[in-house]
């Protein structure tokens, strides 16, 4: 199996440098687009009907995924928890499996930067 693709060999430098509430904000409602980050990665999935707000992952819409990803859970509990909870390597493996699909299927369009302000 290929390795999934490393963030770190993204043109990180040309991403937009986003907030995790800039993520939040682009949740689908209101006509605006829906974002989902993995691994600070921020992924534009707004053209799949799974993120809309009657899809089967919804309450992805506008929230960092990792944590959910990598424990397989949809629950709220699990959003927005990357870089606060410790992941088991199975989770890890799941986490990274998760990122190389949606490398593979959605376009990037910036990264999470911890410093940024919101």
């Amino acid at each position: 199996m290929q390795s999934p693709p490393n963030p770190e060999k993204l043109e990180i430098n040309s991403l937009e440098i986003m907030t995790l509430k800039d993520v939040q904000q682009n949740n689908g409602q209101d006509g605006k687009k829906i974002f989902v980050a993995i691994k600070n990665i921020v992924f534009d999935v707004s053209d799949s009907d799974s993120y809309k707000s009657d899809g089967p992952y919804g309450v992805f819409a506008g929230h960092d995924i990792s944590i959910s990803l990598g424990k397989m859970n949809i629950s709220e509990e699990f959003l927005d928890q990357y870089g606060i909870v410790t992941e088991s390597e199975d989770e890890i493996a799941n986490i990274n499996s998760w990122f190389s699909y949606f490398y593979q299927r959605y376009p990037v369009i910036g990264r999470i930067d911890d410093k940024k302000q919101n």
